[in-house]
């Protein structure tokens, strides 16, 4: 990034849990203002642990974070906010009694933000947010009656209306299809054009690589390495995540007797409907022996997983 400044900078930090479990070991990486940063890892790199920090969730054992080049302490969340560090997680934080604009405001309240909070400035910034990335949101639905991408949507909006520099995903688009997770992106490419920052924490390497800007990959709690985009590549990620080994992986079927000639279970004509109402299951016939070992697979995307078997 030449001579510019970091927006975030996250130096030597450490952190370790109960039981000797070493969850970040000296890390040190940048955000910059106006960038899309995806960090991968496996399941226990240390991925959410150094967002939970940057959120004041967590305490750093060791090291610094800084925000605009000033060294700061993040205690709880309400710190992390006004220093403009907003998290969005994978579990909607919303009531679902109240309406959308209720929730905007009574959140920004118990953040002590009530300024913010007004029917006005709530409904201004909700405007304005529409307007400049295409977000729509009906602010006066009750938000039982919103879809789990809806949600996601009213946190990001939340983000908005605390003036978030850097709005970290803590894997918060895990469980949408891809249709849905790329409506995501266009809204943090938006952000971007606007001066704001993004980290997406995700497990999906291939969107990693269409939507970054840079890639930092944590492996067993240390830094693996930072990738830009002209140098990453999948190969290079999952080096960077398993190890040299892991383009070396081979697989061999296990010796087992054949299974016995007598079904088990018989699904016939499967329809699985979604909370859209479209069918991600549509005429799928499973059938498995006794005695057999049926695997399910799919892309991700594909409702591999939407069988209720």
């Amino acid at each position: 990034m030449g001579s510019e400044k970091p927006l975030v900078s996250v130096r030597n930090i450490s952190k370790s849990f109960p039981g000797g479990i070493v969850a970040l070991d000296k890390v040190s990486f940048d955000v910059y203002r106006g960038e899309i940063v995806a960090l991968l890892g496996e399941n226990g790199a240390g991925k959410s642990t150094i967002v939970k920090i940057l959120y004041g969730i967590y305490f750093p054992d060791e090291g610094e974070v800084y925000v605009d080049s000033r060294k700061a302490v993040f205690y709880n969340p309400l710190d992390a906010i006004r220093s403009g560090i907003v998290m969005v997680s994978q579990i909607p934080q919303l009531i679902d009694r109240l309406t959308v604009r209720e929730n905007l405001a009574i959140g920004l309240r118990l953040l002590g933000l009530s300024g913010l909070s007004s029917t006005s400035r709530i409904d201004e910034k909700a405007r304005k947010v529409s307007e400049e990335i295409g977000m729509r949101i009906d602010l006066n639905a009750k938000t039982w009656r919103l879809t789990y991408t809806q949600k996601q949507m009213v946190e990001i909006l939340r983000a908005f209306l605390l003036n978030a520099k850097l709005v970290m995903l803590d894997e918060a688009l895990t469980y949408l299809p891809l249709e849905e997770r790329r409506r995501f992106y266009v809204i943090l490419e938006a952000f971007k054009k606007n001066g704001g920052s993004s980290l997406v924490i995700t497990h999906k390497i291939t969107e990693a690589l269409e939507i970054a800007d840079r890639i930092i990959v944590l492996r067993r709690g240390r830094l693996s390495g930072v990738l830009s985009r002209e140098e990453a590549s999948i190969e290079k990620v999952r080096e960077l995540m398993f190890g040299e080994e892991a383009g070396k992986i081979t697989y061999e079927r296990l010796p087992s007797s054949p299974p016995l000639d007598q079904q088990c279970i018989t699904v016939e004509d499967l329809v699985v409907v979604d909370e859209y109402g479209r069918r991600v299951v549509d005429g799928a016939r499973i059938s498995v022996r006794k005695g057999e070992v049926v695997g399910i697979a799919g892309v991700a995307g594909r409702r591999s997983s939407s069988k209720p078997l």
